[in-house]
């Protein structure tokens, strides 16, 4: 990951940087408040993950006498410069360079000991109108979410805070997409956790690259609160410190979760428990609450509604399969908050049209890289069959009509598949899962009777892509019409499916890019 994040920042001006080894930096002691900090061997590299951060620097025997503190994620045009050190102590110079829209350089020389630095774009308590946008649910969808990026570049919003669900599965790979994606954007990116990002290892991730998964800062004489319903709860103690924070705060209050406590469809994707969802609605629609805006992703629509005195915003549109028809909300885009020196908050929804995606898919196997048209797809696709899947909570999804190609014909024309191989299938948008010779072949394993076919579905209902969205998808097609997660876990080898996570529906790889057969 070390060299991951590396390239992430390879476009910065780093031939600036004086040149430091990283046994000297090790000599220097950095806690930061505001920001988590990132490896890097040859300057201090943090992530803000507020306007306003706080970094206090130690130098031990053996420190250097200069070296560079990189801080990405701030409105680094805007960012003040303050330096303290204890008293008797001579404080250090530091010098700000800009790097990108959002990327700084504090080079530090002199001083001794501790050293606190300040870095704030205004104070906190100035009270004036401010505009931001707010986008969820881009899961991968990485050139979608670009198309939204570019245009609140242009926006005029001061910040972007993403909803949560910005990767497909919590894999480090996805995350590191997603922030190679967010060096389009030209201001800082704030973000709280969705489901699809905890999953794995991916809750650990968040921390180590993002922010804590619950904060608040005060901006422009607002507050602005960032909950974790990742888990699609909240837990008392989450909802203790928000009540708490509610009736000691003294300034208009902006919230920002992934799960809803409401589905305005009425079919209940929203958090988990009713009785925590109404104790939710209970502190922040209350006639004398400060909540002034809730903004949640979740739901692949846009819809707003006012609940007490707060606007209540789902924002699901950054590029992930959509959930409602246009007119209901069903379209891909972001959304343009402005917040009025008085408190009114308005909302604007700005459609993004989704950059096209190639219908041709690629195999790889013994005979090499072949590529494979939608046309011949479509003269190939010989089974069909009803079939539905179970997700980790146990809701059955994607009922309807299959008709694809038997993935082993794909196989076999890239060369085959022995026992004991893997075929990987890739997504568009990163994600993938590993299946065993025996998926590929259950009638010869097995595993016909808990799976059925495995296959390439290019057509669901009658809809084909771009019209169905899910794109090229596999599909399991058991007698009974029902992938259910006991069928997941017979049918998966170890390391792989049902021992990695735990839903059947984690095995329908939807966008379908690659397949490749290792051995």
């Amino acid at each position: 990951m070390l060299r991951a994040l590396g390239l992430l920042l390879c476009c910065c001006a780093f031939c600036l940087l004086p040149a430091c080894s990283p046994h000297s930096l090790n000599q220097v002691e950095v806690n930061p408040d505001g920001a988590v900090r990132l490896p890097a061997e040859e300057y201090i590299l943090l992530r803000a993950y507020r306007p306003d951060i706080s970094i206090e620097l130690n130098r031990l025997d053996g420190a250097p006498a200069r070296f560079t503190v990189m801080v990405q994620n701030m409105a680094a045009d805007h960012v003040q410069v303050e330096v303290a050190a204890p008293p008797g102590r001579q404080e250090a110079s530091v010098a700000k360079r800009i790097v990108s829209d959002t990327v700084i350089a504090l080079d530090v020389e002199g001083g001794a000991g501790k050293q606190l630095i300040e870095l704030f774009t205004r104070p906190a308590e100035t009270r004036e109108a401010v505009a931001f946008a707010v986008v969820g649910d881009s899961q991968g969808r990485n050139d979608t979410l670009t198309a939204a990026l570019d245009q609140i570049n242009q926006s005029g919003a001061a910040f972007l805070v993403h909803l949560g669900d910005f990767t497909p599965s919590g894999r480090e790979e996805e995350y590191l997409a997603f922030l190679e994606t967010l060096q389009h954007l030209k201001i800082p990116c704030y973000t709280v956790p969705g489901n699809h990002d905890i999953k794995g290892n991916g809750a650990l991730l968040y921390q180590n690259l993002l922010s804590p998964p619950v904060h608040y800062f005060d901006y422009r004489g607002l507050r602005f609160v960032f909950l974790d319903s990742s888990t699609l709860e909240l837990g008392q103690t989450q909802l203790a410190w928000l009540e708490d924070l509610l009736a000691h705060g003294d300034r208009n209050v902006l919230l920002f979760q992934h799960a809803p406590p409401i589905d305005p469809r009425g079919k209940g994707h929203t958090l988990m428990d009713p009785e925590e969802a109404q104790r939710f609605l209970a502190l922040t629609t209350a006639e004398e609450s400060a909540v002034k805006g809730m903004f949640f992703g979740h739901i692949h629509i846009y819809h707003a509604q006012f609940m007490g005195g707060a606007a209540c915003v789902i924002s699901g549109g950054g590029g992930a399969s959509l959930y409602a028809p246009p007119e209901e909300g069903g379209y891909h885009h972001y959304a343009l908050v402005t917040v009025t020196e008085e408190g009114s908050v308005r909302v604007e929804p700005r459609p993004v049209e989704p950059p096209s995606r190639s219908l041709d898919i690629s195999c790889y196997g013994r005979k090499g890289e072949i590529e494979i048209s939608a046309a011949e797809l479509e003269a190939m696709a010989d089974v069909s069959g009803q079939s539905s899947f179970q997700n980790i909570h146990g809701n059955y999804r994607g009922e309807g009509i299959y008709r694809g190609v038997p993935v082993r014909r794909l196989v076999e024309a890239a060369g085959g598949m022995e026992p004991g191989e893997r075929l990987l299938v890739y997504s568009h948008d990163r994600y993938v899962q590993a299946y065993a010779y025996e998926n590929v072949y259950p009638r010869e394993s097995g595993w016909y009777g808990h799976q059925g076919e495995m296959i390439l579905a290019i057509e669901y209902n009658g809809s084909t892509p771009p019209e169905w969205q899910d794109g090229y998808r596999i599909a399991f097609l058991p007698e009974d019409g029902v992938y259910d997660n006991n069928d997941c876990a017979r049918t998966s080898a170890p390391g792989q499916g049902w021992h990695l996570y735990q839903s059947a529906g984690s095995r329908w790889v939807r966008m379908v890019a690659r397949l490749e057969v290792l051995p």
